[in-house]
């Protein structure tokens, strides 16, 4: 037994040294792995910090090619837009009608064009003959009891009122085309008109219009076309 414990003696000093070693070891192995994830660590925010600067660099491209991308189309439109305005107001065309010789105008600009005529038409009409110098041939014309030189007279004014109104006085604004039948409304063209507006409003730009939607008119079913002048009585 004594024996034993002193062999344990002896070696406790070469045991110590040994756990000492192992210390040692297992510190450095401590160390190098600490060294290893600090660098792992490094690593890693290096490769975020470039990822996150090349989301950044891609994100800014991306802005700038949905910016120039957005221009494009909004200067597209700004020139489909200009390409399509109404040759009487200038503006973006509002439920757009077609004249038989091919030129197209708003319904409105249409409409006030044709009213301007009929009234200057009628201005001219009674600037010949007023409307109580009308009334009284028309009744002498309808009489039998007037006499012969009278009546004649009568029938000559009526004639040359008949003459003047029977004068149309529909052109079209921009080659002077004699308007003779009903402008027609196009609807594909006015269907390119709201996809002008619904892209404009999604870009959120305002070109030249102050319309998000081509509104229609009451009484859509009558073309801008007043009654001709042979059909219009200024006596009623």
């Amino acid at each position: 037994m004594a024996h034993e414990l002193e062999d344990t003696f002896r070696q406790l000093p070469q045991m110590l040294q040994d756990a000492l070693q192992e210390v040692g070891r297992l510190k450095a192995q401590a160390r190098r792995r600490k060294y290893d994830a600090d660098a792992t660590t490094c690593r890693l925010r290096r490769q975020v910090q470039e990822a996150k600067e090349e989301a950044k660099h891609f994100r800014t491209r991306l802005n700038e090619q949905h910016t120039r991308a957005t221009e494009h189309v909004v200067n597209w439109l700004s020139e489909l837009a200009d390409f399509v305005a109404c040759g009487i107001c200038a503006s973006e065309l509002r439920r757009p009608y077609v004249l038989a010789c091919g030129h197209i105008y708003c319904y409105d600009c249409l409409y006030a064009l044709f009213s301007q005529a009929l009234a200057a038409l009628a201005h001219d009409m009674l600037n010949i003959h007023n409307l109580e110098t009308l009334q009284l041939c028309r009744h002498i014309d309808q009489s039998g009891h007037f006499p012969a030189n009278i009546h004649t007279y009568a029938q000559q004014v009526l004639a040359d009122f008949e003459a003047i109104r029977g004068r149309a006085q529909y052109t079209c604004p921009m080659c002077r085309t004699a308007i003779t039948v009903k402008p027609v409304e196009d609807l594909a063209l006015k269907q390119i008109m709201n996809r002008i507006a619904a892209a404009r409003a999604e870009y959120g730009h305002a070109l030249h219009a102050d319309a998000a939607v081509i509104p229609d008119v009451e009484g859509g079913d009558d073309a801008p076309y007043p009654a001709i002048v042979t059909e219009y009585s200024i006596w009623q």
